[in-house]
């Protein structure tokens, strides 16, 4: 369930570095989208000037935080960001394990690389 441990990761992410957490009416989205095998998910904020999401060498394990985006980048098949005017997103993707599925996953992500 190491999608559940970066879902939650990104949304204290968004909350602490973006403005969706420091206005009262600020908003994140999650958006999760299947493919065969492949899980495709999104965390978007409302931004910030201050702050973009940035992977900063390697985790101090005696911090209590800035293990976020690493624990992405270790446990993810992929990942990266994308920004507007006043949006921010951070999306991983997972490879799952299902037999049933077959080569639905690696056909899915070849196709996410084009586009």
């Amino acid at each position: 369930m190491s999608q559940v441990l970066l879902v939650s990761e990104l949304t204290a992410n968004a909350i602490r570095h973006s403005d969706s957490g420091r206005h009262p009416c600020g908003q994140i989205t999650v958006i999760i989208e299947s493919y065969g095998r492949l899980l495709h998910i999104e965390v978007i904020d409302d931004g910030s000037a201050e702050s973009t999401a940035e992977l900063e060498g390697t985790a101090n394990p005696d911090f209590e935080r800035g293990r976020g985006l690493w624990l992405v980048d270790q446990m993810a098949a992929r990942w990266g960001t994308r920004h507007d005017q006043s949006k921010h997103a951070v999306w991983f993707q997972i490879v799952m394990s299902c037999p049933k599925c077959g080569n639905e996953a690696t056909e899915a992500a070849t196709k996410a690389n084009d586009a």
